[in-house]
């Protein structure tokens, strides 16, 4: 794994929005909230991540399509303070990226999660609700000019295992056709010691899933107002970085829980990085579903 660049909460939560619109089970439902405010498409299909206003719509936008800012239905247990990356992973580690822990992806992997198992099984037919040539068109796109968004995954501190939060069907089209992934995939990495507490990650034998279907009811809410409670309720801070020699790495673990904030990014380059967001306080991305399942 390759960090690229710490990553602006504002980018997950852009990218995540941006796969809902292009996704057919969801585009209506967005479209509607935004014709409710007033608002272009263009707000999520290009979105502006340099305008503070643009973003604390968006957020405003993702809490009430999902709920994610209250931690509801699929944040239920999500930490409130996530460190996002952008990072390079090999085709390897694209395809150990582990399903969200939800029936519909335990049914199509196996039980494992895995999407290569999940592969296996929609060839040789051992599960039928899905099939190989349907998600070819979206393995295509991974190498067109305009691939499909990125893939967004968390991991704890000592990175002992990468789970997605969004791009599930993405994911299964990689694991089809793994010639379609190039030697490096570029996805959305959050990293805190507390995401073992999110319900998806491993959820408790027994226990229910939370309902995590789009958030029905009114869409009408004033850009103004998301943006004075987004702001209001957003604090400054940056990762702390330190200085070395060659690129950017995650260390393999933090030096302590209540300092995994300061500890999760290492920084050895030799020029300086290009300025970072401080908007990166508190996770922000969501799992799209198919009917009642996550995509």
């Amino acid at each position: 794994m390759r960090v690229i660049r710490p990553a602006p909460e504002a980018e997950v939560v852009a990218s995540f929005l941006r796969g809902e619109l292009d996704s057919p089970r969801y585009r209506k439902r967005l479209l509607d909230l935004l014709a409710a405010d007033g608002q272009d498409a263009s707000l999520v299909a290009r979105p502006n991540l340099g305008d503070r206003g643009e973003n604390a719509y968006r957020a405003a936008l993702l809490d009430r399509h999902r709920g994610w800012s209250r931690r509801e239905g699929l944040f239920h247990g999500f930490p409130q303070h996530i460190d996002w990356f952008r990072a390079a992973l090999s085709r390897e580690e694209v395809l150990a990226i582990r399903y969200i822990d939800w029936d519909w992806w335990l049914d199509i992997s196996g039980g494992t999660r895995q999407p290569l198992d999940a592969a296996r099984r929609i060839r040789h037919g051992t599960f039928t609700g899905s099939t190989a040539e349907g998600h070819e068109p979206i393995a295509a796109r991974l190498r067109a000019a305009k691939p499909p968004v990125e893939l967004i995954a968390v991991t704890p501190s000592d990175h002992s295992r990468l789970v997605l939060v969004e791009g599930h069907v993405r994911l299964t089209a990689c694991a089809l056709y793994p010639d379609s992934l190039p030697p490096a995939l570029e996805i959305l990495l959050g990293v805190s010691d507390e995401i073992e507490r999110w319900w998806a990650f491993q959820r408790i034998r027994g226990s229910s899933s939370p309902d995590i279907s789009p958030r029905p009811g009114s869409v009408a809410t004033s850009a103004g107002a998301a943006t004075s409670s987004v702001a209001s309720a957003s604090t400054s801070q940056r990762p702390h970085v330190l200085l070395g020699a060659t690129g950017w790495q995650l260390p393999r673990t933090c030096r302590s829980r209540s300092h995994s904030r300061a500890a999760n990014l290492v920084r050895t380059a030799s020029t300086a990085p290009s300025p970072v967001s401080d908007t990166c306080r508190v996770g922000a991305c969501a799992a799209s579903r198919a009917s009642t399942v996550p995509a």
